[in-house]
């Protein structure tokens, strides 16, 4: 895997929670133009944001100073870790998505630096919480039911931090679980103004509504992306932690270097041989008229 995951995603977890205050983060002075694809901003009337919400006054101001400024520390070396984590997992589905599958991934970094990991899933029917497509395993394993808490199938009080796939899920772990719960955004309708977001079939706009009063919840929040970065702290003045998707380079290798000139070259090769092509099936085509 490339560095950006190994050493960010550490970063973001490792860092031992610090008493530390600090002016909170404000947000653009003005909206970055053609942030977002689809629209202006993200919100309207009812959007599901608190009234009035002013950046730099809220609890989760609080948490993204006191995160960055962490962080910072943790970067430069000035704090460390006393311990490997708990750090429990908590997994939305198990459709086999990119998602998914850089959650699971996480899972297998976390163990490889010795850090405990705990797998959740809710679900009637699933047999364990790791999806069937993966070999991977967590060292802890543990399908919650659609009815229960999480405190109802695992010692939460043994947990360091939560790490949540789907904002869906961020009010019920701060409300449910004393630890740190981090919401990791990785991009979905909702956050770069899909229209779809808007429609009231399959509850696209409550589920909106809903993504609007998360992003004011007292969660750490971690982008895929700069660009992900940029909307959370346009629209909602958050600040957001970057773990980047890596590559897997045991999978996926470059080829040999090819200059400029060479690829130019090739690239003539290859024109004229496909107009050598089309000109033999005009000659089979004109032979058989």
């Amino acid at each position: 895997m490339t560095a950006s995951v190994q050493t960010l995603l550490p970063a973001a977890l490792d860092s031992t929670p610090v008493c530390l205050m600090e002016v909170p983060l404000q947000p653009p002075s003005s909206p970055q133009a053609n942030i977002l694809p689809f629209t202006d901003t993200l919100h309207y009337p009812g959007c599901g944001c608190p009234p009035s919400w002013t950046p730099g006054t809220r609890v989760c101001d609080r948490v993204d100073a006191l995160v960055k400024r962490s962080h910072e520390m943790f970067i430069a070396k000035r704090i460390s870790p006393s311990r490997p984590l708990r750090v429990c997992y908590m997994l939305p589905h198990h459709n086999i998505t990119g998602g998914m599958k850089c959650l699971v991934e996480h899972i297998r970094l976390l163990r490889q630096r010795g850090h405990y990991t705990i797998a959740v899933h809710r679900s009637d029917s699933a047999q364990r919480a790791m999806p069937p497509w993966t070999t991977e395993e967590a060292d802890a394993d543990v399908v919650c039911n659609l009815h229960q808490r999480l405190s109802d199938v695992y010692p939460v009080q043994d947990i360091d931090v939560v790490v949540v796939g789907i904002f869906h899920q961020v009010a019920e772990l701060l409300a449910g679980c004393a630890a740190p719960v981090l919401y990791w955004e990785q991009g979905h309708e909702w956050i770069f103004g899909d229209p779809i977001r808007l429609q009231t079939a399959q509850n696209y706009q409550k589920q909106d509504q809903l993504f609007h009063l998360v992003m004011h919840l007292p969660a750490v929040l971690a982008g895929v992306s700069s660009a992900v970065q940029d909307i959370l702290h346009q629209e909602f003045g958050r600040s957001a932690l970057l773990i980047p998707n890596g590559i897997d380079c045991d999978r996926f290798t470059p080829g040999p270097w090819v200059t400029a000139a060479a690829a130019a070259g090739s690239s003539a090769q290859h024109q004229q041989h496909q107009k050598g092509k089309v000109a033999a099936a005009a000659a089979v085509v004109k032979v058989g008229d």
